[in-house]
């Protein structure tokens, strides 16, 4: 107990300070054990009850418990990056009566975001892991979620029998922890499961070729190495992840995301089945023309002048490369049917 509107839950590897901040809202501030160990987030606030924290708590840890709560409650991540992307392609009202598959959904934030912005669609969230699928249908219980259910998935590379068509489909976050032999079954299986002019949104998956490696390791280069080499640079000078970055496996190096996508690359990876071809969206929605507008839209004002001679570097690579050369990728693909197909 720390006082009247705070106390903290300790575990092994350190402690969640709690304090109450009125209205039903509470800060969080994960302190852990060791002042060496890595914290993606120290801090966050929450509307949840104290027993959803400490079950959070308990499925992430001190080190991961602000993050993962965080994606639900700050509307900085995930919800306004879902929102912009799919405001980018779709009016809202293609979304009424709809189905919407989140692949990979993880503790459910994804999910409980496409619920809320969309209530009169249906949103199935599938994961590998049953802990996640728990805390996922903790968190939309938590809301009040009555439009989105949650299912395991009998493997990394299959869907829940009986899970049916959706007209779109969510990766966040999700493509990079494919190994290389899993992205084609994986894609290819979702593809099969959207319906006919529907649409495959991904985001948040790391370009393969930015400049610095900001996913895993903060190094830069990285991505134009060998992988030997970039394992080797991984193991030897990143200071994040060690469980990850110190791995003498470069197959942890690459489940944790160490290597990304080119635009090219995941539209490869769906491949045509005879009846239709990835169609590669360009977001012509509230003003824009391409995606380095959509990358350009969602800046800050602060340092204007260079973020738009950086757009126009962005506008002329594109045009060069047929790549846009930022930190993440985001996309939208539709699924065209061929004339005639059946």
């Amino acid at each position: 107990m720390l006082g009247k509107d705070m106390f903290t839950l300790r575990r092994p590897d350190g402690s969640l300070l709690i304090e109450e901040i009125g209205n039903g809202v509470r800060k969080l501030t994960a302190v852990p054990l060791s002042t060496n160990t890595f914290v993606s987030r120290t801090s966050c606030t929450t509307t949840y009850p104290v027993e959803l924290i400490e079950s959070f708590l308990d499925f992430a840890g001190i080190t991961g418990v602000c993050e993962v709560i965080g994606r639900d409650s700050d509307p900085d991540t995930v919800a306004n990056n879902i929102a912009a992307l799919t405001a980018a392609y779709c009016d809202p009202a293609e979304f009424v009566n709809r189905k919407i598959l989140d692949f990979g959904c993880g503790g459910g934030a994804s999910s409980v975001v496409l619920a809320k912005l969309f209530p009169e669609s249906q949103v199935v969230g599938v994961d590998l892991r049953a802990d996640k699928i728990q805390m996922a249908a903790a968190r939309a219980r938590h809301h009040g979620l009555k439009n989105v259910a949650f299912h395991v998935a009998p493997s990394g590379t299959e869907l829940p029998s009986g899970i049916g068509q959706f007209d779109f489909a969510y990766l966040f976050a999700v493509y990079e922890h494919l190994l290389a032999r899993e992205r084609p079954l994986v894609m290819k299986l979702l593809w099969s499961k959207l319906s006919d002019g529907g649409i495959l949104f991904l985001d948040a998956t790391p370009h393969r070729y930015f400049p610095i490696e900001l996913h895993s390791t903060n190094l830069p280069l990285i991505n134009y190495l060998p992988d030997r080499v970039t394992h080797l640079m991984a193991r030897k000078f990143s200071r994040l992840r060690a469980e990850i970055n110190k791995s003498p496996v470069w197959e942890d190096h690459l489940r944790g995301g160490i290597r990304g996508a080119t635009e090219k690359q995941v539209v490869d990876s769906i491949g045509q089945d005879g009846r239709s071809v990835p169609l590669l969206l360009e977001p012509k929605r509230l003003g824009l023309e391409d995606r380095c507008d959509y990358w350009y839209s969602r800046l800050s004002p602060r340092y204007g002048i260079i973020k738009k001679a950086l757009r126009m570097g962005l506008k002329m690579t594109y045009r060069v490369s047929g790549t846009v050369l930022t930190t993440n990728l985001s996309l939208a693909i539709k699924k065209e049917r061929f004339p005639g197909s059946r």
